[in-house]
């Protein structure tokens, strides 16, 4: 029996992406699969309509859940550990669809191949009001 040759292949990186959620019907995350080299760079997009819900948060799966970081209006912050390969990109002010896309560069199999999720989150934003302060010691 006769094999067919082998073909030489470096690292596949591999990202399995997570659709579901309980408001699934209105949140959206693509592609549902991607599959990258080493090296190269992935784009994984969230997009909603859900009215009020103006925070994403992005998470990884390998093999325990990680916060990656979250985007509130143009405001994004990573936890420790994300800021380097991964970056936030996208619009979430206004009352259109809410849009924003993970990119993560530089891929490495034993760092990045794993299962990604985003989650739309009500985020209540209240501005605080100005302190006024009076001197309560008298001049000396």
């Amino acid at each position: 029996c006769s094999w067919p040759p082998l073909m030489r292949v470096k690292s596949i990186y591999v990202i399995t992406l997570f659709t579901g959620s309980s408001l699934s019907d209105q949140i959206h995350q693509t592609p549902p699969d991607l599959f990258r080299k080493e090296n190269q760079t992935a784009e994984i997009h969230c997009s909603h309509t859900i009215y009020n819900y103006d925070q994403i948060l992005w998470y990884k799966q390998k093999p325990g859940l990680k916060r990656i970081g979250h985007v509130n209006y143009n405001d994004k912050e990573y936890e420790e550990g994300f800021q380097k390969d991964f970056i936030f990109t996208g619009d979430l002010s206004g009352d259109k669809a809410k849009n924003i896309t993970l990119t993560i560069s530089n891929l490495k199999t034993s760092e990045h191949s794993a299962v990604y999720y985003c989650a739309a989150s009500y985020a209540q934003w209240q501005q605080m009001p100005s302190a006024s302060y009076n001197n309560l010691h008298p001049s000396v």
